[in-house]
């Protein structure tokens, strides 16, 4: 499980209590990934070590990151990208969907965004409604959506 743009690490920490077997966080934001490591160090002393163990946490700009991920990864057919961007970000919504495309990423793809965000992202994602047929989550103005290739 992939959370690009971990923020606070919840989902991953979800996804990780749900059975993922390896959790990467990648959060660019220095603080934010400060707190993801006081976070770790507070489970790690609760011993819960053998799930921990399992987490892996990177402070770098997503996209660089994720390019990275692909290009040195073979078996990501099990694998699952979650995309949840500060919303005003129009271009990493887009850019990870390439860098997926061109990888020819074969796993699952979660992507969460507000449908008042930028026109440039809804007009993307509209495409990717028409080409990919995603299952959509609503909870007011946010979406989820999940789709492959």
């Amino acid at each position: 499980f992939v959370d690009l743009c971990a923020g606070t690490g919840s989902v991953g920490f979800e996804a990780l209590s749900r059975g993922a077997k390896t959790v990467h966080l990648v959060e660019r934001d220095k603080f934010a990934f400060r707190a993801l490591k006081v976070s770790i160090d507070k489970l790690n002393s609760r011993e819960l070590n053998d799930k921990i163990g399992n987490i892996k946490l990177s402070n770098k700009d997503s996209l660089i990151w994720l390019k990275n991920y692909l290009k040195n990864n073979t078996n990501l057919a099990d694998n699952i990208i979650f995309l949840d961007p500060p919303y005003h970000d129009k271009s990493i919504y887009i850019e990870t969907i390439k860098l997926l495309t061109k990888y020819k990423f074969p796993g699952e793809i979660w992507i969460e965004f507000d449908i008042k965000g930028p026109k440039e992202v809804l007009d993307y994602f509209n495409i990717i409604y028409e080409k990919f047929g995603p299952k959509e989550y609503k909870q007011g103005n946010h979406r989820l959506i999940t789709f492959k290739f």
